[in-house]
């Protein structure tokens, strides 16, 4: 590649003066092979759908996802190319965080235009290209090479392709061994170790039993240190045997399925793991972090890769340590309590065995393994073609064969013995996985729920649009879901002063139903279970400001195009109109805890466009969140659940634009049919609201809103009555506005609606009707 042109090799011919039967050639290859992949991946995912392997087709779907957001970077990296390689920096810059060790003497030569400090006789990763006379001649380098960014994008290609590909191998040779064990799985279900003879009427003495023997009466009896010796050992041979396994086969279904004896524990053991495949088959954004930080430290004379190297091997010890240990726990719990049992001995699945009492944390551990351990042999491989063995990159032999041997052992112990252990030990969690359920019970039932969700979601988005802009104004306290009693995660619909998701939600289409002037009409695809595409038509007159009380409209017609996709742990909404305006907002649960929420505006008017990060932590009853937005807008909030009806929390925040700052106190009071909250600030707010579950069809809400500053006052009545095929929403307030919202069900999809609102005082009326279509 380095010929004696020096500018000329990095330019080359251009398409100018290519023959055309050359580039039809090429541009031929590259579309055939590219469509050949694609068509192998399309048929692949008919292939399990028809199969009904749904955990392994939303794999497939993954690894397409990876393909995509790799397409995407080399799309990245090849279009800006040209811009990257002319960023010219001083040379002192680059002899700084080397690789390599620069020569003592510069060999000149054949690489004209490059610097005499940074040429030489070794290729390197941050190597000079086609750029250097261009910054030679202000006496400059270039940031990085034509070439340097070429094996930078191999580099990122190689990578993932090696990460999904040792993904697979692990989850085929790991599925392989639990395989063997279905033969464990037909001889329970023949002989005495039946679940069905759990119920009869026979005693076991605990420690004659085989579980015990193995798991209890060991090194680890009497000392906690001897016992997890013994489980770290334990998995390199034996790791799971037939009583282990009768063991925690039992537990399992006398816990979560006691009605149903014979279940087939070992079918639902592999439909879990394959559903936990497409979470261990992706990067996620936190290993590309981990990436960035090992190429930022393989600095020479560190010997970076060697180290790292030990970091997934010593994780892998500890997971498999622990999964060994779990099944211990279990028989010394039973061995403790009980000389005898009546019936067969019965383990007691808890998240308390397992690290953060999250089961599934283990399977994270998994997943970064798996990428470290593929990031080391990527990067070995990468090495070996692009600067060759002898490269000082490569490093030397002392420290290249200990990490292909780590890197060796670590696909066979995780692939023969961590993943089988972890798809049996994980299921001795509290809770079971969704997909206890046969396969087409979980799609029935899932598909239910997102059509339900969808529905709720699309409806909160729209009433909710506004909350960006009005957050501020009642400091945005959130007080929901803080309560003991309530455990199930939230809905990302939060925000009029924190009540909980039905009663926030029939507060908002009470007291704020969604009113809109003139003609409507509203038409939702769903493209699937997740993703839908909505178009809005809206003709009717627009307000316009004036000096006089009365209002000024003038007729308008406006399309809205949107996209949603919905998802439990990821939702995404985003709106475009045709003034320019777009609206966006994701709301992702980054843990069971965490949530990230955002909501932002854009439009083509200067200083109006505006943003909001929201994160969200929820403890068992308590609730704290940290507000960012732009102009310098900060916010901090904690809520706590005092008793398990009233709820108190304040909120502190800081507009830097306008250089103001304040503080806000609430509280919030529920019982199963009514919630009460009051909010006030020390910028002069002071806001109470009431909601009433009269029944299952009737709800009435009301609010008090009073700001010192302006004096303003405000009280506002709503209603919200659901009839066989239509739902009446209205409401009335102190200043004399009173509105009304009809929204009628012809048919499934298809609904009318008829909005009126009256001011009585600025003499202003509204009146419209529309169509929605669409689930």
């Amino acid at each position: 590649m380095s010929g004696g042109g020096g500018e000329g090799e990095g330019e080359g011919t251009t398409l100018e003066f290519t023959p055309t039967w050359v580039v039809a050639a090429v541009c031929t290859v590259i579309v055939a092979i590219s469509l050949a992949a694609e068509r192998l991946l399309h048929y692949a995912g008919k292939t399990l759908k028809r199969k009904n392997q749904k955990p392994l087709f939303e794999a497939l779907q993954k690894v397409k996802e990876e393909l995509m957001l790799l397409g995407f970077i080399s799309l990245m990296l090849t279009v800006f190319q040209g811009r990257i390689v002319k960023i010219c920096v001083p040379r002192d810059i680059m002899i700084h965080l080397l690789p390599c060790s620069l020569p003592s003497e510069s060999s000149g030569g054949h690489e004209s235009g490059a610097s005499p400090e940074v040429s030489g006789p070794h290729r390197r990763l941050l190597a000079e290209g086609a750029a250097g006379g261009y910054c030679s001649a202000k006496d400059k380098v270039p940031l990085l090479s034509l070439e340097a960014l070429h094996h930078l994008h191999i580099f990122i290609f190689v990578l993932a392709i090696v990460h999904v590909t040792f993904s697979v191998l692990t989850v085929v040779f790991g599925g392989a061994k639990i395989r063997q064990w279905k033969h464990w799985e037909d001889a329970i279900a023949k002989d005495n170790y039946d679940t069905s003879h759990a119920l009869k009427p026979r005693f076991t003495h605990v420690r004659e039993h085989d579980f015990i023997k193995t798991r209890f009466l060991g090194l680890g009896k009497h000392s906690a240190i001897l016992g997890w010796l013994h489980s770290f050992f334990k998995q390199f041979y034996g790791s799971v045997t037939k009583s282990d396994y009768a063991a925690l086969r039992l537990g399992f279904i006398m816990t979560h399925c006691r009605g149903n004896p014979k279940f087939n524990f070992h079918k639902y053991m592999i439909r879990a793991l394959e559903d936990d495949f497409k979470k261990v088959v992706g990067i996620s954004w936190y290993l590309w972090v981990f990436v960035v930080i090992f190429l930022l430290l393989n600095i020479e004379g560190w010997h970076t890769y060697f180290w790292i190297a030990f970091i997934p091997l010593v994780l892998l010890l500890a997971v498999g340590t622990k999964l060994e240990h779990v099944i211990s726990q279990l028989a010394h719990e039973v061995a403790e309590k009980h000389v005898a049992v009546e019936g067969e001995l019965v383990v007691q699945p808890s998240d308390d065995h397992f690290w953060f009492h999250r089961p599934h944390f283990v399977l994270f551990l998994i997943h970064f393994i798996l990428f470290q351990n593929a990031f080391e042999i990527a990067f070995f491989f990468w090495i070996l073609v692009q600067y060759g063995f002898d490269s000082c990159i490569m490093g030397q032999v002392r420290y290249i064969v200990p990490r292909l041997v780590i890197g060796v052992f670590i696909q066979v112990l995780c692939s023969y013995s961590t993943l089988p252990l972890y798809a049996l030990v994980t299921q001795m969690g509290t809770n079971f996985k969704k997909s206890i359920f046969d396969e087409h019970v979980q799609v029935g039932l899932v598909g239910w729920a997102q059509k339900v969700k969808k529905k709720k979601g699309l409806k909160a988005a729209a009433e909710g649009g506004s909350t960006t802009q009005s957050g501020g104004s009642l400091l945005g306290i959130q007080l929901t879901g803080t309560t003991r009693k309530e455990n199930k995660p939230q809905d990302e619909e939060k925000y009029v002063l924190g009540l909980t998701r039905d009663q926030t939600l029939e507060q908002r289409v009470s007291l704020k139903p969604d009113l809109f002037e003139g003609m409507r009409f509203d038409f939702t695809k769903g493209l699937n279970q997740k993703f839908s595409l909505s178009h809005s038509l809206m003709m009717g007159p627009t307000e316009i400001p004036s000096q006089s009380p009365e209002t000024i409209k003038i007729p308008t017609a406006q399309y809205e195009f949107g996209a949603n996709y919905l998802d439990p742990k990821l939702v995404l909404m985003g709106r475009l109109m045709t003034d320019g305006r777009l609206t966006a907002r994701l709301k992702c649960d980054l843990t069971e805890n965490l949530a990230l929420r955002a909501n932002a505006q854009l439009t083509n008017e200067p200083h109006m466009s505006q943003g909001m990060f929201n994160f969200d932590y929820k403890g068992s009853d308590y609730r704290t969140q940290f507000q960012l937005g732009n102009g310098g807008l900060l916010g901090a909030s904690y809520i706590q659940s005092v008793t398990p009806r009233l709820s108190l929390g304040g909120e502190i925040f800081w507009a830097g634009q306008h250089r103001k700052s304040g503080l806000g106190y609430a509280a919030r009071y529920s019982t199963d049919k009514m919630v009460a909250a009051g909010q006030i600030a020390s910028t002069g707010m002071v806001a109470l609201s009431y909601v009433q579950k009269v029944s299952e069809k009737v709800s009435l809400a009301s609010d008090f809103m009073y700001n010192a500053m302006s004096r303003d006052v405000t009280a506002s009545f709503g209603y919200d009555y659901i009839l066989r095929q239509c739902r009446l929403r209205g409401k009335i307030d102190s200043n004399g506005v009173v509105a009304a919202f009809l929204e009628e069900r012809f048919n499934m999809g298809l609904n009318f609606i008829l909005s009126a609102e009256i001011d009585h005082k600025k003499k202003d009326y509204k009146f419209g009707f529309g169509l929605t279509v669409g689930e």
